[in-house]
């Protein structure tokens, strides 16, 4: 497989709206809908960027005039001239972000957009020869849609995730995005009158259905990977709903397939990659990936799983301590991915160890069992 060690092509390289910590956030929304970001600076150095994402996640239902842009600028990964394509797609990764600054000279002032990147992807043909299963993540996480926000909302938090696939009848029929509910509270401006609020404010009274996203678009798991990732360029989407004879078994994501490149880049380092590390939890990395490398072996034991990559994203929680995600690429039958939670970084780590070493024994489980009705078939 072609590397991309070689340097980001200038045309990836866009000139980004600049704006001072003090300007009111209102007045950068608008640059921020149709550019995807913006930059902030305070005493004319780089503070940190905004993307639609920031707002969502101070989730509030109204942003006022007087607050400044500079309350919503998050500190993500600068891009620079020295990075390679490979780094850059790993920077990607690790931040979750659609869009993300680039420097140089010492002064920050562009952006890079994720879709460049899986740009990139396609004409370094880095991906060529993977399938859909290869990076999709698997079961697919499903509700009804029928089914009210709340239990979405608890879904989605209970996994670690940010999209759940809406079904009526085992069948797909639409995909429900964090981003879908955040969007609806952020649009409401003003509340009706007090009798109504329980009904019409309620996520207990809402109804998945009314809120996912119902022009889903498909691919199914056998497709070859530069056919997602052509898909998701041309309709300006960041996953797909993966599919089986028509029914839905799992989801691939940008970031996905962001996390298949780094699982494929010829270095050592990236077989374990661990991410979401703070000052107060860094000086453990070394304890984490000795933690994870003991549970590849056990799991690489098992006949046909054969660990290529594992990610690790450590989170802090609200009403728990530590979230721990743990996804881990095979050589072969695709990827599988746990959430873990804990009092402590220990605990939360190891309940997602845990639960990846059982997740890997099913899978070994199910592989053995379709092997041998083959080989029934066959002999009858």
């Amino acid at each position: 497989m072609k590397r991309a060690f070689e340097k980001l092509p200038e045309e990836f390289i866009l000139k980004a709206k600049v704006y001072d910590y003090g300007v009111p956030a209102t007045e950068a929304i608008s640059k921020i809908s149709s550019s995807g970001a913006v930059i902030v600076q305070k005493g004319r150095k780089y503070y940190g960027m905004v993307d639609e994402r920031s707002f969502l996640r101070k989730g509030e239902l109204k942003i006022a005039k007087t607050t400044s842009i500079g309350s919503f600028a998050e500190k993500v990964p600068v891009l620079g001239p020295s990075m390679s394509i490979d780094g850059i797609i790993s920077s990607f990764y690790n931040s979750a972000k659609k869009a993300l600054p680039y420097g140089e000279n010492g002064s920050v002032s562009k952006i890079v957009k994720r879709e460049s990147m899986l740009g990139a992807i396609l004409s370094l043909h880095l991906l060529k020869d993977f399938i859909v299963k290869d990076g999709a993540t698997f079961p697919a996480i499903a509700i009804d849609y029928q089914t009210n926000i709340t239990q979405a909302q608890k879904l989605m938090k209970e996994h670690r995730i940010n999209r759940l696939v809406v079904v009526k009848e085992r069948r797909t029929y639409g995909i429900l995005a964090y981003r879908d509910l955040m969007t609806r509270a952020l649009a409401v401006s003003e509340r009706p009158p007090e009798r109504m609020q329980k009904r019409v404010f309620s996520s207990a009274n809402v109804s998945v259905d009314s809120m996912c996203e119902k022009n889903v678009r498909t691919i199914d798991q056998r497709a070859s990977m530069e056919d997602a990732i052509r898909s998701m360029i041309s309709n300006k989407i960041s996953s797909l709903v993966v599919v089986k004879d028509g029914n839905p078994t799992g989801i691939i994501t940008v970031r996905d397939i962001f996390e298949l490149v780094a699982a494929n880049a010829p270095t050592e380092d990236n077989y374990i990659t661990v991410s979401g590390l703070d000052d107060g939890s860094k000086e453990y990395e070394q304890e984490i990936r000795d933690e994870i490398s003991g549970m590849i072996k056990r799991i690489n034991k098992f006949h046909k799983i054969n660990t290529s990559y594992v990610s690790v994203n450590i989170k802090k929680t609200g009403e728990r301590n530590y979230g721990v995600r743990v996804r881990l690429i095979a050589s072969k039958g695709g990827a599988l991915g746990v959430a873990g939670a804990g009092f402590s970084l220990d605990q939360a780590l190891g309940d997602a160890i845990s639960k990846m070493y059982n997740a890997a024994k099913e899978r070994k489980e199910r592989i053995v069992t379709r092997t041998r009705e083959k080989e029934r078939e066959e002999n009858e």
